[in-house]
């Protein structure tokens, strides 16, 4: 007995592309970085664009995700704030919980992280930039994301005040 083939669907994977997106707290995007296959991780996209032997964010309050874990321990700032990691469970550990106040710490960070989380958002409206690409001129998704990046910031200049 033969199979039809008709009825087969053939998914294959399909890896996003990733970008660095530095923003302010006004929704303003500051830098894009050159696009990277998905299966990089952040934080080594970030060393690769970012040299940790030249201080770029010594006058700057960072803040930053779990995904740039030892940022503080690579790069001067003023201050960075990251987010308190669960411990894992171990014997020793069977209870693994966070305390109160790094519940409350990771709650106020995160207030102010998701602003950062709305402007990427706000830059994924434009599809093109999260749709698959099938364009294969060289630096074109690169330039594609730096155009929807700054429209996006074309967008916020032209918000009514709140």
């Amino acid at each position: 007995m033969m199979k039809s083939r008709e009825n087969t669907i053939v998914v294959k994977k399909i890896h996003a592309n990733k970008n660095t997106i530095i923003s302010t707290l006004g929704y303003y995007v500051l830098y894009v970085g050159p696009t990277f296959p998905g299966k990089n991780h952040d934080y080594g996209m970030f060393k690769k664009e970012f040299s940790t032997k030249i201080n770029w964010f010594k006058d700057f309050n960072i803040r930053i995700d779990l995904g740039y874990q030892g940022f503080d321990k690579d790069y001067i700032t003023k201050n960075t704030f990251i987010s308190h990691k669960k411990p894992m469970k171990s014997k020793n550990n069977p209870n693994i919980k966070l305390s109160g106040l790094q519940k409350y710490e990771n709650r106020e960070m995160n207030k102010k992280r998701v602003i950062v989380e709305n402007s990427i958002a706000g830059i994924k409206r434009y599809r093109c930039v999260v749709d698959r690409f099938r364009n294969h001129i060289p630096l074109m998704k690169d330039l594609t994301i730096l155009l929807a990046s700054g429209i996006w910031n074309l967008n916020v200049i032209n918000r009514p005040a709140i």
